[in-house]
Formats: C-alpha cells, structure tokens, sequence
C-alpha cells in the first residue's frame, strides 16, 4: 500500500518518517489513524483479475459457471 504519514511521526522498519512522507507499507499495518492511503495495490489486483474473469466465456459465448 502507498501511504502518507499523517500528523505525528511512526517508525516503520526500523526506519524514522515524518508527516507528509510518503511510503509503503504491507497492508497489515495501515491504521487510518496514522496514514492517508494513496494507492492500495491490492485493490489494483482486484479490478485486474475481475477484468480477466469477465473477458473470459465458454465455447457457447456465454458467462462462466462458478
């Protein structure tokens, strides 16, 4: 996840960051109290794997059956 710190500084991997850095971070530890999401690549995975799916028919041209 691509996140920016907000207001008071966290320390990440044994790493120092400021308010108004950005970074990222495993999704585990997004608190929305802490940071500003920027981009969640999980999400990215998502609309790309359910693009895919639909993309795909059956020899009939209809939809999968799950």
């Amino acid at each position: 996840m691509r996140v920016r710190v907000k207001s008071a500084p966290i320390r990440y991997g044994g790493k120092r960051f400021e308010p108004g850095t950005e970074m990222t971070i495993s999704k585990e530890y997004f608190e929305g109290i802490l940071f500003e999401l920027i981009e969640d690549e999980s999400n990215e995975e998502t609309v790309e794997s359910e693009a895919a799916r639909e993309a795909i028919v059956d020899e009939d041209g209809g939809e999968i059956d799950e």
